[in-house]
């Protein structure tokens, strides 16, 4: 399989599966759900790296301050729960996955 697929196989198993709606909801009200939510995504696509053979000790680093960084602006600063921000916050993640993969 390809190697992308794997890594958006393990992003969609952490952003979407691991993520139940009551920590959805409380990542939004409390940043400790949010941590919760940034280490179970940031697990699930670094066990992937480690399966695939791509795992570098940075790359975990990198996934998890970047999806921090995007779900705190998407829950904290901006608030507003529309397409288009679900698009560019999609777009984002996997954008990092790609670069990941790359380097």
């Amino acid at each position: 399989m390809n190697l992308f697929l794997w890594l958006l196989f393990g992003h969609l198993i952490g952003d979407f599966f691991l993520q139940v709606y009551k920590l959805w909801r409380l990542k939004r009200k409390n940043i400790y759900f949010l941590l919760i939510h940034v280490f179970l995504y940031s697990l699930s696509v670094t066990i992937v790296l480690y399966f695939t053979g791509l795992f570098a000790w940075w790359k975990p680093v990198i996934l998890a301050a970047s999806h921090f960084t995007v779900d705190y602006c998407k829950c904290y600063v901006f608030r507003h729960r529309t397409l288009q921000g679900y698009i560019i916050d999609q777009a984002i993640h996997i954008a990092v996955i790609v670069l990941l993969l790359i380097w």
